[in-house]
């Protein structure tokens, strides 16, 4: 109870009861003690103002009594901390039966319903803020990715003022006879191959694979031509290496065509790649020529290859680092695994040698990591087994097919099934095949796909011939 309320109090037990009549009648009230103050002449609303506290009760003018009694007593002087403490907690007070209304009313509500309205007020602005984070985030990649390619825009720039000039005076007849090739290397940034280019892209492959190729290949003979003009089954601006496709020399080297511009600064790396596919076995070439993904292969293990010779390392960069294969491998990451699966000199011996048993051993990991298909040296295999057995091989060879490819193989059954052409299966035979080569496949395990898939003729057969009676206890003949 505040200190003044006590004062008023002892004030009013010190009047005479009809004090407040007194004054009303002109009479004067007793003279003060040394402890009292004059009576004012609202005190009566003032009592009932204390002990309203005391008890309390609203009245509804307490507040201003009190307001006006403080204001008119001479004791008050600047606000005590404890009696302003006291008089909060006094007014803060509920009275009998009315607690919990006003807890309520004061947002003294039970924590579940403060919760649920917290919630429902923050979750909008949460979300606002989210927003608005993210959106800062995707602001500053924008800006950093302009910021970068302005950066790289402008190093371009930089580099075609400094060597564009210098291009087209070194070699000045380029772009009077091509200006159009010309004009696309100078602004590729491309370097120009010249001679010494070529000498030293064979120097580099012969001293890192020399002791792998033979002293008698083709490759030794044949001197690169270094032109813009279009050759026969040749991109114009690609640079290749023709081979022969028929007779005894099938798979040699005959000629070697490299474009005077290679982009990005890799002549030297373009004339090594070539370099690479002219020193590539013939047996190796004719042996992956019966696989399914012939250039997928050479490509692959070339570039591969390419890479671990001397060079700048971005014009090592190309097309190859980003193509995928169908089963989700990058083409040189797959090359890459070859070469770990079967060893380096493994791997040297096959594609510069020619060996046979490296080659079967190159052909067998490729099947576990190249995309799987079903190759012609499998066909050519089922062609030598007897004719009760024919049959069924030849079905699940489809259904091989229609497993891994997701089509039936094309072209004629050679008399290995009742009709003439894979093409005449109709589609519910071509699933009844599917469904049991999924089958096999899954008793089978990896001498399923290798007796089907192996492209090397040594590997497929003994493949082949470990899983024929398998096939010929389960498989049910579909045509």
């Amino acid at each position: 109870m505040p200190k003044i309320s006590v004062s008023a109090q002892r004030t009013s037990a010190s009047l005479p009861a009809d004090s407040g009549s007194d004054s009303e009648h002109g009479g004067t009230s007793h003279s003060p003690s040394p402890r009292t103050r004059t009576a004012h002449p609202n005190l009566q609303s003032y009592r009932a103002s204390a002990r309203n506290q005391e008890t309390g009760a609203d009245t509804g003018d307490g507040a201003a009594a009190q307001h006006f009694r403080r204001a008119a007593s001479p004791m008050h002087r600047a606000p005590d901390i404890r009696s302003t403490e006291t008089t909060s907690a006094a007014e803060r007070r509920p009275a009998p039966g009315t607690g919990t209304a006003q807890r309520r009313r004061a947002g003294n509500a039970p924590a579940a319903a403060r919760n649920a309205r917290a919630a429902s007020t923050s979750e909008p602005q949460h979300e606002a803020a989210q927003a608005g984070g993210a959106m800062h985030y995707v602001n500053r990649a924008i800006d950093t990715v302009f910021g970068t390619v302005q950066i790289m825009w402008r190093m371009y720039v930089a580099a075609l003022a400094v060597t564009g000039p210098y291009r087209m005076v070194r070699n000045p007849g380029d772009l009077i006879s091509h200006p159009k090739s010309t004009l696309f290397g100078i602004t590729s940034l491309s370097a120009r191959i010249d001679d010494g280019i070529v000498r030293q892209a064979k120097a580099n492959v012969l001293e890192r694979h020399g002791e792998f190729i033979p002293a008698d290949s083709a490759c030794h003979t044949i001197t690169p031509h270094v032109t813009f003009d279009s050759a026969n089954g040749i991109d114009d601006n690609a640079s290749a290496v023709r081979r022969s496709v028929y007779g005894k020399n099938k798979g040699q080297p005959e000629e070697m065509l490299l474009r005077p511009y290679a982009q990005f600064g890799a002549n030297l790396h373009t004339a090594q790649h070539e370099y690479l596919h002219c020193f590539t076995h013939p047996h190796f070439t004719n042996s992956v020529e019966a696989s399914r993904q012939e250039i997928g292969i050479h490509e692959g293990l070339t570039e591969h290859l390419a890479d671990q010779l001397p060079g700048n390392p971005l014009a090592k960069f190309s097309i190859y680092d980003v193509m995928k294969l169908p089963n989700g491998r990058r083409l040189k990451t797959a090359a890459a695994d070859i070469e770990r699966a079967v060893g380096k000199e493994t791997l040297q011996r096959a594609y510069f040698s020619g060996d046979q048993d490296a080659i079967d051993k190159v052909a067998t990991a490729i099947v576990n990591i190249w995309p799987k298909a079903p190759t012609l040296t499998a066909l050519d295999s089922i062609g030598q087994r007897k004719p009760p057995k024919r049959q069924v091989l030849a079905e699940c060879f489809a259904g091989a097919s229609l497993l891994h490819v997701g089509q039936l193989p094309g072209g004629w059954t050679r008399g290995f099934l009742p009709v003439s052409d894979f093409a005449q299966i109709s589609a519910g035979q071509a699933e009844q095949m599917r469904r049991q080569a999924e089958d096999a496949r899954k008793r089978l395990g990896e001498a399923f796909d290798q007796a089907f898939c192996n492209f090397a003729p040594g590997p497929q057969k003994a493949a082949l011939v470990s899983i024929e009676k398998d096939l010929m206890d389960h498989w049910e003949r579909v045509l």
